[in-house]
């Protein structure tokens, strides 16, 4: 999953989508319990070349991400784990936005659908839909409306602050 990081879309001075993705990250380990069907691959990020080109040389950080991968049961489906951490390392304070830019499978994007997970709900979260006229984001920000998000036209849309767990439903397999 492309790890966007230190700015989401164009949302500040650099390239859309910062550095994090087109950066070499250190692998750190490899870990996995076989009785609970788990493997975690995690990973980290510091300083380097493209990042003080993009950023400057003043930012000291350590992104650590890592990636569980859970099997399915008999009773339970697999799922996928993210868990990322980034600190300042530095006596500089500094802002910055991330996000995870996945793209998953689906036999038919007019029958996919994002919804949560109990207790969290999509319905009532604010996005920002970038298909929508105006030039200030506060014109562009609107509110889920659904009790799972579709795909119905062309979509694109930045969803804030949204629910911990998140399923892709594919409605057609």
């Amino acid at each position: 999953i492309p790890v966007i990081f230190p700015q989401f879309n164009a949302f500040g001075p650099m390239k859309s989508h910062g550095f994090a993705r087109v950066s070499t990250w250190e692998p750190r380990g490899i870990s996995g319990d076989l009785q609970k069907g788990t493997i975690t691959a995690t990973f980290r990020l510091t300083p380097n070349e493209l990042s003080k080109k993009m950023w400057g040389d003043d930012k000291s950080f350590v992104y650590d991400y890592a990636v569980t991968v859970v099997a399915p049961t008999e009773t339970k489906a697999g799922l996928m784990k993210i868990d990322s951490t980034i600190s300042n390392t530095g006596s500089k304070a500094f802002g910055f936005t991330c996000a995870l830019h996945s793209y998953f499978p689906v036999s038919d994007i007019t029958q996919a659908a994002v919804s949560s997970v109990a207790p969290w709900t999509v319905e009532g979260i604010k996005y920002v839909d970038q298909l929508k006229e105006g030039k200030e984001r506060a014109d562009k920000i609107c509110t889920e409306k659904n009790k799972e998000i579709l795909f119905d036209k062309e979509t694109d849309r930045i969803y804030l602050d949204v629910p911990k767990l998140l399923q892709v439903v594919d409605k057609k397999s």
